[in-house]
């Protein structure tokens, strides 16, 4: 984000503000601003007078001011705080010299001081200026006060950079009046913030070695000392411009860019693109923009729903960000003065549709995909938000959105009430005024209001893989090769046929069957689900099967034996949304699983013995309750579960707080861990053996110890070599794996356990492997805990037990690879007593997570 140059954007500043309700230039509020900018610190000191005359309202007893140069102030803004749910941490994590600020405030009017109440106490945002007469229609008033201004650095087109400085949300504004009523949203990155039209005089000195642009033209910054007149509080300031100028159909491109030069073929193209989608929508709609146009190259980010700014990524041969889309937007808010942040699906949506009825992408309307990958996914997040019943109006001021709403709800929403109608969209382009009340698609409410309430019946359709076209109108059944694999069935390979699309079905099931050549038996895995969705919760009743080899008995002098599992699983699964990112959860599940082991029969005859696989069923009921909050700082999740095995109820808790320490997502995980057996008979030696492999141990557990077959293993019951090195997350999770744990050895209880788990990410400034031209990551781990058998042995001086070491992190955590470099004197001991030599190597652990793999992450 701090780096100019990491990419070559483009902005274009379009000089056309809307005409004021008025229409008079006398009426608009004027400003005038004088002081001294000091480049070195970034800060502006000066005067600013306002004149302003009220044509709002027939009565004004107080004015309200808006100063959202403070929203810069802090990571608790509303501003810092709509940024991390939109998983932009740079401004949080920002340090106090990137922040902005403005004080000194000193309001008077007509020279007399006024009393000010602030009315949000936060981040001191909004003033309300009490006055001590009632102003009336017509009359005007004067206020002044000196201004102290600390520009932030440029997280979002306001603020400096390396050779430029954007002006914008910086000097004291009266707040806008939009219908009679005051415009107070706070200011987030959601939209401009809205004023009424209005003049500005600057008399600045400080900004000599910069050229400046306000409006259209641009101005030499010795000039600025003198009294120049613009339309706009904006104001940009560049050292040492490149220009470059082109003159096509009575408009004149002017393009002012930093850095590398961009190629002449391509500002031409640039050119080509402006002037052809602007002359159309002239000719369709009416003249809109003024004949000259300035085009920024190499500037910075662009923020949401602005008029006069577009981005471009030139380098690419077909821009991220089409140059026609953000055209149209700037076509729509140059035509009427909107709030942007109370209409936000007439500030992005009209132009959304304006853009594909008018470009080559008209004949696709709303459906998907486009040409542009950002909306193909967009698209997919509406279906799913409307398939489950999470969509929001789209008539909604912006600040009423949660974060998975918006934009997607105002824009596509919008969209789809249009049906790619052009009758209704030229309609509401050629009546746009101010009232933008009045400019809804359709009249019934009804029918506007019928694509939230339930998806269409749709048609089915055979797909390869998958299927992402044309979703809202079919339900695909695809089928797919499947391919599997484990130690002891090898390479399994089958079909599958599924229903999994986006937006998800209420009915969805996987059937994969797949057989192996080694085994010489089908396994594989199949799943069916029914879901309800709520407005504010979601039903989930299921069941699912999984069979495959776990072990295999391979000796010269027997025949090849494989053994087997297979579980059966119903499950019933509710999720309650409290909010936006926070949801409780409750699932309750029995797992029916049958799972064999050989054993030999002794013939008496031939003296010998003959192996044969024994079959051992089990039923193991589960309760889980959970809290989790998926918020983008600091998430954290809690679940109690309880569990019926045999003869005893095994209860746990786990909670999990990740402390974030920078915006690229590195920081602190934590986990804790506490579980406790009960015991539902007399605790006998023979209940105690009975029950013993449903303990907690303290390593994390290996293929013999997941008795509930949740995990993949690639070798589930090996015993020695790399692949007996395979852990999973679970009880006490040390990375620690030594040989031959049991329930009679060291580390298994069938009491209590409790355990903390840290693992903290090594930045990448000071990671070795940053070299690399791939991303590495490096982690530290240390896990800390106790059980009751520590307790219990009085001979035993460790009662807390310890490891730490290396994480090694790969394919997103997909893989991750542990390496201790020191553990309690315990573990130290048993690797001595087995191992002669390469011990360090028999230390090494891995685990595999399948949830690195869940869809949801890319969406």
């Amino acid at each position: 984000m701090k780096k100019l140059f990491c990419f070559l954007f483009t902005i274009i500043w379009f000089a056309a503000i809307a005409q004021d309700v008025s229409k008079n230039e006398q009426d608009k509020t004027q400003y005038f601003v004088s002081g001294h900018f000091d480049d070195t610190t970034k800060t502006f000191i000066g005067k600013e007078t306002i004149i302003f005359k009220n044509i709002y309202k027939d009565t004004l007893t107080a004015i309200y001011i808006r100063l959202d140069a403070n929203a810069y102030s802090s990571d608790t803004t509303q501003y810092s705080n709509t940024l991390v749910a939109a998983n932009q941490t740079d401004f949080y994590f920002s340090g106090k010299s990137d922040k902005g600020y403005i004080s000194g405030l000193k309001f008077q009017i007509n020279n007399s001081n006024i009393e000010i109440v602030s009315i949000d106490t936060i981040s001191n945002e909004l003033l309300k200026l009490n006055l001590s007469e009632p102003l009336v229609l017509g009359n005007s008033l004067e206020l002044s006060s000196l201004i102290n201004i600390q520009l932030p650095y440029n997280f979002n087109n306001n603020g400096f950079m390396e050779s430029t400085i954007y002006f914008q949300n910086w000097i004291p504004k009266i707040a806008g009046i939009n219908h009679q009523e005051w415009s107070l949203y706070p200011f987030v990155n959601r939209g401009k913030v809205f004023t009424n039209s209005s003049k500005y005089s600057f008399q600045l000195t400080g900004l000599e070695k910069y050229k400046l642009f306000l409006d259209a033209q641009p101005q030499d910054g010795k000039l600025l000392g003198n009294d120049i007149q613009s339309n706009s509080s904006d104001i940009i300031a560049i050292k040492t411009p490149n220009t470059a100028q082109l003159s096509k159909e009575n408009l004149i491109l002017n393009f002012i860019q930093v850095g590398d030069k961009v190629s002449k073929n391509r500002i031409n193209e640039m050119g080509d693109s402006i002037v052809s989608f602007i002359s159309k929508l002239n000719r369709k709609y009416g003249s809109n923009i003024q004949p000259q146009l300035n085009v920024y190259l190499n500037l910075f980010s662009i923020s949401y729903g602005e008029e006069d700014k577009i981005l471009i990524n030139t380098s690419d041969k077909k821009w991220s960000v089409p140059l026609e889309k953000q055209l149209a937007q700037i076509y729509i808010l140059n035509k009427s003065k909107i709030d942007v942040q109370k209409y936000p699906y007439l500030a992005e949506g009209l132009a959304f549709e304006l853009y594909y009825q008018n470009t080559n992408n008209s004949n696709k309307g709303y459906k998907f995909p486009k040409s542009n990958l950002t909306d193909d996914c967009n698209w997919l997040r509406f279906y799913q938000l409307q398939n489950t019943k999470q969509l929001q109006p789209y008539k909604l001021p912006s600040s009423q959105y949660n974060n998975s709403n918006f934009p997607i709800a105002p824009v596509y929403g919008f969209v789809k009430s249009i049906d790619n109608n052009s009758t209704i969209l030229d309609s509401i382009i050629t009546k746009l005024q101010t009232n933008s009340d009045n400019y809804l698609p359709f009249s019934n409410l009804n029918y506007r209001d019928s694509i939230y309430q339930s998806v269409e019946k749709k048609d089915y359709k055979l797909s390869f893989l998958f299927n992402l076209k044309n979703t809202d109108k079919y339900k695909y059944l695809n089928i797919a090769p499947s391919i599997g694999y484990n130690n002891y069935d090898k390479i399994m390979v089958g079909a599958s046929i599924h229903n999994y699309q986006i937006p998800l079905q209420k009915f969805s099931f996987l059937i994969a069957p797949m057989y192996s050549f080694t085994s010489k038996k089908l396994n594989g895995a199949a799943r069916l689900e029914y879901n309800i969705w709520n407005r504010q919760d979601h039903w989930k009743f299921g069941i699912s099967g999984v069979r495959n080899s776990i072990n295999e008995l391979n000796q010269p002098e027997y025949e090849r034996l494989f053994q087997s599992m297979y579980r059966i699983t119903p499950r019933i699964d509710y999720i309650k949304y409290l909010s936006d990112t926070r949801s409780f959860t409750f699932f309750a599940r029995d797992l029916i699983i049958n799972q064999q082991a050989y054993r030999f029969n002794y013939n008496v005859g031939t003296d010998a013995y003959t192996p044969y696989n024994q079959d051992f069923h089990n039923n193991i009921a589960e309760v889980n309750l959970g809290l989790d909050d998926r918020r983008n700082l600091y998430p954290y999740s809690a679940n109690l579960d309880l569990m019926q095995v045999k003869n005893i109820l095994r209860l746990s808790w786990t909670g999990k707080y990740f402390f974030n320490f920078n915006s690229i997502g590195e920081g602190i995980s934590t986990r804790l861990f506490a579980g406790k057996i009960f015991y539902l008979k007399a605790q006998t030696n023979a209940v105690q053996v009975n029950n013993a492999s449903y303990g907690f141990y303290m390593n994390g557990a290996s293929g013999n110890e997941d008795f509930l077959f949740s995990d993949y293993y690639i070798g589930r019951s090996e015993s020695t070599g790399w692949m007996s090195q395979q852990i999973m997350e679970r009880d006490g999770f040390f990375k620690v794996k030594p040989p031959g744990i049991s329930s009679s050895n060291f580390g298994f209880s069938d009491n209590w356990l409790s355990s903390l788990n840290i693992v903290a990410d090594i930045p990448q400034k000071i990671n070795p492997f940053q070299m690399l031209p791939f991303k590495v990551p490096l982690k530290i781990f240390v896990d800390i805990g106790s059980y009751s058998e520590l307790w219990m042995d009085k001979a035993n001086s460790e009662k807390l037990l310890y490891d730490a070491g290396i994480q090694l992190s790969l394919f997103k955590s997909f893989v991750n690879v542990y390496v201790p470099i020191a553990f309690s004197r315990a573990y130290k001991d048993i690797y001595n007593s087995v191992y002669s030599n390469n011990k360090f190597l028999k230390t090494i652990s891995f685990s595999i997570n399948l949830n690195a793999l869940n869809y949801k992450q890319y969406l």
